[in-house]
C-alpha cells in the first residue's frame, strides 16, 4: 500500500540529462555496491517515476514520457531485479491523461491510479481508479485525493482535492456527507462509498481533511494501516452556522463501526485550536498541539503537546516544564511507534531543542544561543518554501530537520531564499550538521538561485538505525561532485559520500530509503560497466549487494549456459520508434555491428537557427555506420546552468540517417526573447557508440522588420 512506499516520486526533476557512455561512479562508501533496479532494456523509456517499498525487496517503477498509461512491478531475487509490465489505464472509466500511480498493494497485484479528464483545468491528477490483478477496473471518482488504504487496497480513504468545489463531489451522494470518504470493494462493480465523520455536524457543515502529521504526507498521514481508524480535522475557516463566528479548528478521531470522537474538545475552559502533531502508526496514540488545559495541572496558557490514548481516553501532557517557564512552544514532530516525541521552545533569546521519551520527562538536547531565531529547530518545515519535513527513525531516537539559522557557529544560508542546511540530533546527545563543509560553513551555492536540500515528502530517508541519511543537492559538497546539477548524497557515521555520478551533465534524483539504509535514485549516468544506452533509470546503492551482472543480450552463448533461469515474462507496450517504416528504416532479420561504430550529426544551417530562434522545428540529419537509438537532447544555457529544451529520438534498424525533429520550449524561447541570444547546445548520443557528438552555438532574437522596409 501507499503508506507503506518510500518512494513518491511522480515526476522526475533531473536537469541536465545527457546521455554520457561509462559514466565514472562515484568512490562508494565500501558497505554499498549498485544494483540496477529498471529493467536493462530499457526500450526507449526513461524511467521517471519510481515507488520502493521500505524492506528494499518491492516496488513499482514507471516512465511518464514514454508510457504514461503503464508501469513495471520490480522485485529482488537473488539473481537480480525481476520486472513484469502492468497496464494502469482503465478500458471502462473516463478517458485519463498524465495517469500516476498512488498507492500498490503489498503482493503488487492492485494499482490505485489517478489521471486528469481531458481538457481539465488541472494539472494534478484527480480521477481515482483501482486496476485489479484480473485486468478489470473498478472507479472511485473524483476530483479526490488519495489518503491511506490497507495493505489489499480494498479499503482505501479519500478526501476531496484541495482546491476543488464541494458541490462537485457525488452530487448524487445521499447526505450527510462530509470531504473525506472510506471507499470499500463490497464486490459490486465498483465498489461503495461512506461519508467518514458524518455523524459530527461540523464537518457536515464545514467539510473535513485527514491531516498528515506535521507535513509528512505518508509516513504518518493520518489513517491506520488496517484502514478502519482514520484522524480527522475540521477545516480552519468554519464557521458557525448560528453566528456565523469562526469555530476553532479540531481534531477528531473515526473508528470503524464505532463513530467519531472529539479529541480537542476542552474539558473547561475556552475553546482553542487543536492541531495534529503526528500518531504511531496504528493510531493507537495521537500527539496534539493545543493551548487546552486537557491537564488538570496544565496552567500556564500556553500551547503544550499532548498523547491521546485510544484505549483509555487519557490525556499526557508531555512538554511539561519546558512551557512551564514561560517559553512559547514552536515546533513539534513524534516518532511512529509513539515513543519519543521532538518539539522546539524559544525563550526570546535562546531557541531549546527537546525530547520526550514515554513515561519520561521533557529533556533539554541543544541550546541556540544568542537570538539565533525561532527556525534554528524547525521541526514540521510547515515555513519552509517547499515545505520540507523533518525526519525521525521510527523509534524517534534519531530526528533531521533543515534550517537556515546558525546552531553553534555551523550552517546558515548560503544564498537568499534557499532551505538551508540539513541537521540530525539524537536522543542521547549527538548533533551534526550533515551539509556543512568541513569548517562548518554553509554549503555554496552554485548559481545565484536557491540551494537545493530535499528530504523527499512522503518517504524515508533515513535508515532505521539513523546512522544513514540520504539527501539531494545541487551543491558541490564533496572534490568529486564536478556538475551543478542536483546529485544524491549519503552521511553515515560523521562521513558524507557522493552517491550518484557527479559527472558534469549528469545528475540523479532520490527514489526513497530501505529500512536497512539501501538507497534508491534515479539517474541517466551508466553506473555499472555492462550498461550501454543513456536512458534514465532506477539503480540502488545497496548493502552488500552480491546480484551478478546480467548476461549481454548480443553475446553469444554454448550449450546449457544459453537456456537461463526461468523469468517472468515482460511485455511492455511497443516503442512507437520499432514500428516506424520509412526510407531511413528498412527491416534487417541479421543486423550486423561493425567494429568501429560511429555516427556524423549535420551542421545546422543559418537559416535552420533562425527557424530555431522563431519556434519553428528544424530537422538535424544523424548518419550512423550501424543500427540503433539515435537520441538528440536540446538544452539551452541559463547563468550557470544548462536547462533541457527539447530532444527526440529515432531507432535505426540498419545503417542508415535518422532525421530528428527538434524544436526549442517555451521557457528556451521566453529566455531568448528576454536576453536576445541564448547559448545553445545539441547533444547527439547513439547505444552502440561510445562518444557523443555535440553541436553548439547562439541564437539571436530576429529583429521585427520595420513597418515599409525591405524585407
Amino acid at each position: 500500500m501507499k503508506r507503506a512506499l518510500t518512494g513518491l516520486l511522480l515526476a522526475g526533476a533531473l536537469t541536465g540529462a545527457a546521455a554520457l557512455p561509462a559514466t565514472a561512479a562515484a568512490e562508494l562508501p565500501q558497505e554499498l555496491h549498485y544494483e540496477l533496479v529498471s529493467p536493462l532494456a530499457s526500450r526507449g523509456f526513461d524511467f521517471t517515476r519510481a515507488w520502493l517499498f521500505a524492506d528494499g525487496e518491492r516496488g513499482v517503477i514507471g516512465s511518464e514520457l514514454a508510457d504514461v498509461n503503464g508501469v513495471f512491478t520490480v522485485r529482488r531475487t537473488e539473481t537480480a531485479w525481476e520486472t513484469g509490465y502492468r497496464g494502469i489505464t482503465s478500458p471502462n472509466v473516463t478517458p485519463l491523461v498524465a495517469s500516476a500511480t498512488y498507492a500498490v498493494s503489498d503482493d503488487l497485484s492492485r494499482i490505485l491510479v489517478g489521471g486528469v479528464k481531458p481538457g481539465s483545468f488541472y494539472l494534478t491528477p484527480n480521477e481515482l481508479a483501482l486496476s485489479e490483478p484480473d485486468g478489470r477496473w473498478k472507479t472511485i471518482g473524483g476530483p479526490l485525493q488519495f489518503a491511506g488504504g490497507n495493505g489489499t487496497l480494498d479499503r482505501v480513504v479519500v478526501q476531496l482535492s484541495h482546491g476543488s468545489d464541494r458541490s462537485e463531489l457525488f452530487p448524487d451522494f445521499p447526505t450527510p456527507k462530509t470531504d473525506v470518504f472510506l471507499w470499500t470493494d463490497d464486490g459490486t462493480a465498483d465498489g461503495a462509498l461512506t461519508a467518514i465523520g458524518a455523524d459530527v455536524p461540523r464537518l457536515v457543515t464545514c467539510g473535513a481533511q485527514v491531516p498528515d502529521g506535521a507535513g509528512r504526507r505518508f509516513l504518518q498521514g493520518g489513517v491506520s494501516p488496517d484502514a478502519r481508524t482514520v484522524l480527522l480535522s475540521s477545516t480552519r475557516d468554519c464557521l458557525d452556522p448560528d453566528t456565523f463566528e469562526p469555530l476553532p479548528q479540531h481534531v477528531y478521531l473515526w473508528r470503524d463501526g464505532q463513530g467519531t470522537v472529539d479529541l480537542s474538545d476542552p474539558p473547561s475552559g475556552p475553546d482553542e485550536p487543536t492541531t495534529v502533531v503526528g500518531h504511531t502508526t496504528d493510531l493507537s496514540s495521537v500527539f496534539l498541539r493545543s493551548s487546552v488545559a486537557f491537564d488538570p495541572a496544565d496552567d500556564n496558557d500556553s500551547a503544550d503537546v499532548y498523547r491521546y490514548d485510544v484505549a483509555s481516553g487519557s490525556y499526557t501532557r508531555l512538554t511539561g516544564a519546558a512551557t512551564d517557564t514561560g517559553a512559547t512552544l514552536r515546533y513539534a514532530v513524534s516518532s511512529d511507534d509513539g515513543g519519543r516525541v521532538w518539539f522546539a521552545t524559544d525563550s526570546g533569546s535562546d531557541a531549546t531543542l527537546w525530547t520526550a521519551a514515554r513515561g519520561e520527562a521533557p529533556r533539554a538536547v541543544k541550546v541556540a544561543e544568542g537570538g539565533a531565531g525561532t527556525t534554528a529547530f524547525e521541526l514540521d518545515g510547515a515555513d519552509h518554501l517547499g515545505g520540507l519535513p523533518t525526519q525521525t527513525t521510527a523509534d524517534g531516537e534519531t530526528v533531521v530537520w533543515s534550517t537556515s539559522t546558525v546552531i553553534d557557529g555551523l550552517g546558515g544560508s548560503a544564498s537568499t531564499g534557499d532551505n538551508g542546511q540539513l541537521f540530525r540530533a539524537t536522543a542521547d546527545g549527538a548533533f551534526d550538521c550533515l551539509t556543512c563543509a568541513a569548517d562548518g560553513a554553509p554549503a555554496a551555492a552554485v548559481d545565484d538561485g536557491d540551494v537545493l536540500m530535499t528530504l523527499q515528502l512522503g518517504q524515508r530517508t533515513t535508515s532505521a538505525d539513523g546512522r544513514w541519511v540520504y539527501f539531494e543537492t545541487a551543491s558541490a559538497l564533496e572534490a568529486d561532485d564536478h556538475n551543478e546539477l542536483v546529485d544524491v548524497y549519503a552521511w553515515h557515521d560523521g562521513v558524507r559520500s557522493l552517491i550518484s555520478a557527479g559527472d558534469p551533465t549528469v545528475g540523479a534524483n532520490l527514489a526513497g530509503v530501505s529500512h536497512q539504509g539501501d538507497a534508491f535514485f534515479k539517474t541517466f549516468a551508466q553506473l555499472l560497466p555492462w550498461i550501454d544506452d543513456g536512458h534514465l533509470k532506477v539503480y540502488a546503492a545497496r548493502h552488500g549487494s552480491d546480484l551478478p551482472a546480467p548476461r549481454d543480450p548480443r553475446e553469444g552463448c554454448t550449450g546449457d549456459d544459453c537456456q537461463g533461469g526461468p523469468q517472468p515474462r515482460v511485455d511492455p507496450p511497443r516503442d512507437p520508434s520499432e514500428t516506424f517504416t520509412g526510407p531511413d528504416d528498412v527491416d534487417d532479420p541479421a543486423p550486423r555491428f561493425p567494429a568501429n561504430p560511429s555516427i556524423t550529426v549535420g551542421a545546422l544551417s543559418r537559416a535552420a537557427r533562425a527557424r530555431l530562434a522563431a519556434g519553428r522545428r528544424v530537422t538535424l540529419p544523424v548518419r550512423a555506420n550501424t543500427g540503433g537509438r539515435v537520441t538528440a537532447t536540446v538544452r539551452y544555457k541559463a547563468g550557470r546552468r544548462w536547462l533541457r529544451a527539447g530532444g527526440a529520438a529515432r531507432t535505426l534498424k540498419r545503417a542508415g540517417t535518422a532525421r530528428l525533429s527538434l524544436r526549442l520550449s517555451r521557457a528556451a524561447r521566453r529566455q531568448l526573447a528576454r536576453r536576445g541570444a541564448l547559448r545553445v547546445r545539441i547533444d547527439v548520443v547513439h547505444g552502440r557508440v561510445a562518444k557523443e557528438r555535440r553541436l553548439a552555438f547562439v541564437l539571436k532574437q530576429a529583429t521585427p522588420t520595420r513597418r515599409g522596409a525591405r524585407a
